[in-house]
């Protein structure tokens, strides 16, 4: 009933909204479910609670029930609770077509909560007049745990794009003036020494910036957020597929930028010490602590979680709409729960280091990690030793049978010592294989690089398969390979 108390903590459902109204879209991050109204004092109530009610940017002009004109209808409002199935949300019908048949009927679970909102008729063709425009509906039924649950669009193509997030577009309900749709999935540049004044420029010589991207209006927002750490050298841009990937589903994404310029193998392949690796890489990932040799010191504000921290906070700040913010505990640091954390090369073990020291969403490694002593010929054992903090029925690994930089068998060797689940014939091959690939957490490709490849060396080209931009394979339409046969959906998405 957590919705319902949420509803009604700033006043009673029977306060009518203003004369002159703007209907507003909410997501629900715990339920998954969307909700209207257009009742300034839910409103109120619904935006004082930023990390559960999320504004979608989706609303449109409406006005006082009761004050309703013979060119408008009256827009009507149930509430449906029910245990089993399990339901928590709203539906809104038109009245003399849903609203008092569904009173007559008197439903189990069903609340009526009167009359909502007016808006304008459309003609007997079911046309909206001049200065309105027809709202869409779509509905997903319940399952998984997920409530059911319609949802609201102001186009056509929005709400058949709904089928993305299983919402099936259920057609034109009712008309609106002033319509405004969800803002368009919007890919931004951010120079991560903009967000603090600490951090400094990586590179010095020329800085990168994060990528970040907001999810697409076409598809529910899920309430995840997707961050990618890159390899060595590497930059955020070079990953775009995965993070357009990401938006397309319905994830928050961003790649971060950081200090990667030095490879870790470089000060640890042939190092007596067991724990080079561990420690050269929770100087990069928190900052702080003794570098190993060789290694230039990373200050806690030049550290992988102090720059996504204040990534986030920055997004959330500048734009609201976003709902940047449910990513955020409420003491503005990161929710790593709802974060999948995925990474390639040198990022892929960045995110190891913080999966054995916090509870992630997920966990992906591509291409990684290496992280190998040459003078034992043994992976380093942090990844064996060390305890999972993140489940690892929520890691996955996808590697290259062509790389030689992380040669498959080094990053076979770490994930079954994180205890990364597979066959016991070996990680599954995704080439002409599909989802759920036997429900192994470790995949393999012997699919060659993209012969346009621009990537400097033949080891870059088949070191970036799995994810690099310019090396993943293609399609016969020219779109990523691994997004449309569905592995990148499994291994970072479900």
């Amino acid at each position: 009933m957590f919705w319902k108390a949420c509803l009604m903590a700033s006043a009673s459902l029977a306060t009518s909204i203003a004369l002159a109204a703007t209907v507003v879209e909410y997501h629900h991050a715990g339920l998954d479910a969307f909700f209207i109204t257009g009742r300034a004092s839910e409103q109120a109530s619904l935006d004082a609670a930023p990390g559960v009610f999320t504004r979608t940017g989706m609303s449109f002009f409406a006005t006082d029930a009761a004050l309703t004109t013979s060119s408008q209808s009256r827009i009507c409002r149930f509430y449906v609770s029910l245990a089993e199935p399990f339901t928590n949300s709203h539906f809104y019908g038109r009245e003399g077509a849903d609203c008092e048949g569904l009173r007559t009927m008197n439903l189990p679970g069903f609340t009526w909560e009167g009359y909502d909102f007016a808006v304008p008729q459309a003609d007997a063709a079911a046309v909206c007049l001049s200065g309105s425009a027809p709202v869409f509906r779509g509905f997903r039924a319940g399952a998984g745990g997920k409530t059911p649950n319609h949802r609201y669009y102001v186009s056509q193509a929005t709400c058949e794009a709904g089928v993305v997030g299983g919402y099936a577009c259920e057609g034109q309900v009712f008309c609106a003036s002033n319509a405004v749709a969800p803002p368009p999935s919007v890919e931004r540049l951010v120079y991560a020494t903009s967000t603090d004044s600490r951090i400094t420029a990586a590179p010095a010589s020329a800085e990168a910036p994060h990528l970040t991207l907001n999810p697409s209006p076409g598809v529910s927002a899920r309430g995840k957020l997707l961050v990618f750490i890159p390899g060595t050298q590497g930059k955020p841009s070079q990953y775009s597929y995965l993070l357009r990937a990401a938006a397309s589903r319905g994830v928050h994404a961003v790649g971060v930028n950081y200090p990667n310029q030095t490879a870790m193998g470089s000060l640890c392949q042939f190092s007596t010490s067991p724990d080079c690796y561990w420690a050269a890489r929770n100087v990069v990932v928190f900052g702080g602590g003794v570098p190993v040799s060789g290694q230039s010191p990373v200050s806690s504000a030049d550290s992988i979680v102090n720059r996504l921290n204040r990534l986030l906070v920055t997004l959330n700040t500048t734009y609201p709409a976003e709902a940047w913010g449910q990513f955020l505990r409420a003491d503005q640091t990161v929710d790593w729960s709802k974060v999948v954390l995925a990474g390639h090369s040198q990022g892929g073990g960045h995110v190891g280091v913080l999966a054995k020291t916090v509870a992630l969403g997920r966990a992906v490694y591509f291409s990684s990690p290496e992280d190998w002593n040459a003078l034992t010929d043994r992976p380093a054992s942090w990844t064996s030793a060390r305890r999972n903090v993140t489940p690892s029925s929520q890691q996955y690994g996808f590697g290259s049978d062509f790389d030689t930089l992380v040669p498959n068998a080094h990053a076979f060797a770490h994930w079954d010592g994180m205890e990364l689940d597979r066959p016991s014939a070996g990680p599954v091959l995704v080439d002409g294989n599909h989802s759920p690939f036997s429900g192994s957490r470790q995949l393999r490709t012997s699919l060659p690089f993209n012969p346009a490849s621009t990537a400097a060396t033949a080891a870059l080209k088949n070191h970036g398969i799995t994810v690099v931009d310019t090396s993943t394979p293609l399609d016969g339409n020219g779109k990523p390979l691994f997004d449309t046969n569905g592995v990148w959906d499994y291994l970072c998405f479900q």
